[in-house]
């Protein structure tokens, strides 16, 4: 994977580009953690992975006390974000609504120390044929609380969600681009403030505050 990294970043004009292979939730840059962090974090970790106890560092853990990889690396993001840094980063929707001790207080930690601006849901498929788990990007900026969370449910990306991934003429994609800037809101997107984000333990699940639209029927 290293060497396919490197190749990658070669073909896209980053010749000089740092790479490391290392296990960030076992493994520290030295020092005090988090040690190095950063202005922008552009991530895709693996999903539903365990790890065992002792080796996750005891301040990557401290409070969450979690062997769940996909709650990890998202603390893992928070801790090394710079203040004012920037993150998109992708999670399988579980992170969103668990309800787990672990999972609550993270997505806690999340909206009390980062700015959450957006929550991009994703159909099931758009990662096939490797896996056909329900997944959200994350799109948030350490700093500040979090005020008003923006989500997008993404119904078509141009292709298929089976293993083949044809193109199609349903995408949703360009319309997202075109409402982030304004956080604008439409037929898939809408803002929730923090309070109903609060009071129901810190959920991100989209279909919790959709807004619902009623249609009146005559039938004379």
């Amino acid at each position: 994977m290293v060497k396919i990294g490197i190749l990658n970043l070669y073909l896209h004009q980053l010749e000089r580009a740092h790479i490391e292979m290392r296990n960030p939730l076992t493994t520290g840059f030295g020092g005090v953690y988090p040690g190095h962090r950063f202005d922008v974090i552009l991530a895709n970790p693996p999903f539903a992975g365990r790890i065992q106890d002792e080796s996750i560092l005891s301040d990557l853990n401290y409070k969450l006390n979690t062997r769940a990889t996909e709650l990890l690396f998202l603390k893992w993001f928070i801790d090394h974000l710079a203040p004012g840094g920037r993150a998109g980063v992708i999670v399988p929707n579980g992170v969103l609504f668990g309800s787990t001790n672990a999972a609550t207080s993270l997505r806690e930690l999340l909206l009390t120390e980062c700015d959450l601006q957006a929550v991009v849901s994703m159909p099931s498929g758009v990662f096939k044929p490797y896996s056909g788990v329900g997944t959200a990007a994350l799109i948030f900026q350490k700093g500040s609380p979090t005020e008003n969370v923006w989500f997008y449910d993404i119904t078509a990306d141009g292709f298929s969600l089976d293993d083949k991934r044809t193109p199609i003429d349903a995408n949703d994609i360009p319309d997202v681009l075109a409402k982030w800037p304004s956080r604008e809101e439409g037929p898939n997107s809408y803002s929730v403030p923090i309070a109903k984000i609060r009071e129901n333990d810190w959920s991100l699940a989209a279909g919790r505050y959709k807004p619902m639209t009623t249609q009146v029927v005559n039938w004379s």
